[in-house]
């Protein structure tokens, strides 16, 4: 995977969830991370796929049920969910315990654009964060980037 950086573009890039010591992705490196690829930029247009990211965006992190599968809810709430709001200064965050469905848990994070939540994955605590994923799970998140179109 290659990053082509120019003044004015950023090469579509993917997410890759690793929990194997294979993410080296800037500020994002870990033996069980997240790595988040950049879209194109056009003016104040943001795409990222098929769709253009105009507006507020909410990125959202599943933690699907599985057999063996490991969480550590008082963990995740007190230490991880911090670290994380401390490194991306998010606008906004919901933090989710699943009682019944497919997920254990999910947290929900709330940027301004996609131009913000591309700095923030460029903060020097990224790496932390996706570090301390260990600490409370065995579980390889999901994640989910949207646009909120109504609240």
């Amino acid at each position: 995977m290659q990053i082509g950086v120019t003044a004015r573009r950023f090469e579509v890039l993917t997410i890759a969830v690793a929990t194997e010591p294979l993410v080296s992705f800037g500020a994002i490196t870990g033996t069980q991370g997240l790595a988040v690829g950049f879209g194109e930029l056009h003016g104040h247009d943001e795409r990222v796929g098929d769709a253009t990211v105009t507006d507020m965006i909410r990125v959202s992190v599943f933690y699907p049920s599985s057999d063996g599968s490991t969480f550590n809810h008082d963990y995740y709430h007190a230490t991880h969910v911090p670290l994380a709001q401390r490194a991306w200064n998010p606008v906004s965050t919901t933090v989710e315990k699943g009682v019944n469905g497919p997920h254990v848990a999910a947290v929900h994070m709330t940027f301004a654009s996609m131009d913000a939540f591309n700095a923030a994955m460029g903060s020097p605590l990224t790496g932390d964060v996706m570090t301390d994923v260990a600490n409370y799970t065995n579980i390889v998140p999901v994640m989910q980037i949207s646009e909120v179109i109504a609240s």
